[in-house]
């Protein structure tokens, strides 16, 4: 901060917009899943930077992916969301990928997945 000359009053107001930011888009994103929306969706995700993006973020686009999954059939989709989640390795990436997988109709990955989320 110093470096940077930087009041740490000032820093304090940056973090605290950047976390305004992310859960401005966090519920934006939200919305777009459940009013439907898959363009809107798919314009987030063609701009949306993966490595960039905390784990909770990395959740919500592949849940993004999925949502346009179910609602095209595009199997890259899912493949993609597939990718993000499995490399997430957490509790709430584990339960997507059982649902997911559920609604795929692969009962056993399902059943794996969920064991792996308890």
């Amino acid at each position: 901060i110093e470096q940077l000359k930087i009041t740490s009053e000032d820093a304090i107001k940056i973090i605290e917009q950047k976390g305004k930011k992310e859960e401005y888009e966090k519920r934006r994103v939200l919305r777009m899943i459940k009013e439907g929306k898959i363009e809107k969706m798919k314009e987030w995700i063609a701009q949306a930077e993966e490595e960039k993006m905390n784990p909770e973020e990395k959740n919500l686009l592949a849940v993004v992916h999925l949502k346009i999954w179910e609602a095209e059939g595009n199997e890259e989709h899912f493949k993609k969301a597939e990718e993000i989640l499995k490399r997430l390795k957490t509790k709430k990436a584990y339960t997507n990928l059982a649902i997911a997988h559920a609604k795929k109709g692969n009962k056993l990955k399902a059943i794996i997945y969920a064991f792996k989320a308890r």
